[in-house]
């Protein structure tokens, strides 16, 4: 999606706890010129489709962001707000792909973890396949890091609901690939919970998709599993629950459903044709 799931919960934690703050997409409040800090505790895993790699528990995540005037920092994702109005803002932002840390156990994705990105399971599994038309991952090279850049935008549709676009694309030029994300998400508060529910189109071109998903030449260990990838679309829906005990403390249930692209599930690479994610455990902000 276009904000990481757990800046959201931090933001929402800390509503009650500021009164001249600044809302963003999603309706969740912070001072303006303060650092927010938090940590998710709990258990949950996050989902690796790729042929004989793990999936990665996630126990302990750290969080931060601040807002300035006009400049945001949301974790390792930064932007800067080009046009705000009373219903829509426009922003030029960075993100990190979150493709690469399928590839990579210490990527950055894997540290500071979006919520929307976490599977189901109660250990860490090996994805290791038996069909003999998914080619071992050994020989993969690997996938460099780089930062995706580009404009969102978002159009508040009501209080509670917000529909937003991404575009972004290879800043570093490391696979010239680009990404769009279409999203709708709407939020509602009752009592001490606060439930947040959206579901998003995200596309990738050849190149992005290529890069990740492909078999070159040199990485196939037989001439059939050299495979390039065509545009891909995944799409996703996510409901994310926090249950307020104080004003530092929330409890958090974060779950996904991904359905990844034809373009992508069909790589001699990928094992799963979709993901169920989750994570449940306390959510605490500063």
């Amino acid at each position: 999606m276009l904000r990481s799931l757990i800046v959201g919960t931090l933001l929402a934690c800390s509503v009650s706890a500021h009164a001249n703050s600044y809302c963003d997409s999603r309706n969740t409040c912070i001072d303006t010129h303060q650092w927010l800090i938090g940590v998710n505790l709990g258990y949950g895993e996050k989902a690796n489709p790729i042929n004989a790699k793990d999936d990665i528990p996630i126990y302990a995540t750290p969080n931060f962001a601040y807002y300035g005037k006009r400049f945001f920092v949301e974790d390792l994702d930064f932007g800067y707000t080009l046009v705000e109005a009373k219903d829509y803002s426009i922003n030029a932002v960075t993100a990190l792909p979150e493709d690469r840390a399928y590839f990579q156990r210490w990527d950055p994705s894997n540290i500071f973890v979006s919520f929307n990105s976490l599977t189901a399971g109660s250990i860490a599994k090996t994805n290791a396949s038996n069909d003999l038309s998914k080619m071992d991952t050994e020989s993969l090279a690997d996938r460099e890091f780089t930062v995706m850049a580009g404009l969102e935008g978002h159009y508040y549709l009501t209080q509670s609901q917000t529909l937003s676009a991404q575009v972004v694309t290879d800043a570093l030029g490391v696979h010239s690939g680009s990404q769009a994300t279409l999203a709708w998400a709407t939020n509602h508060f009752w009592q001490n919970w606060i439930i947040d529910v959206s579901v998003a189109g995200q596309w990738k071109n050849k190149q992005f998709a290529s890069y990740y998903y492909g078999v070159r030449p040199d990485e196939a260990t037989s001439a059939h599993f050299i495979y390039q990838a065509d545009d891909a679309i995944n799409g996703l829906a996510t409901l994310n629950a926090r249950y307020r005990l104080n004003e530092s403390w929330h409890l958090l249930l974060a779950y996904q459903y991904q359905l990844l692209a034809d373009s992508i599930k069909n790589s001699p690479i990928v094992v799963d044709s979709d993901t169920n994610n989750f994570f449940l455990g306390a959510s605490w902000a500063l």
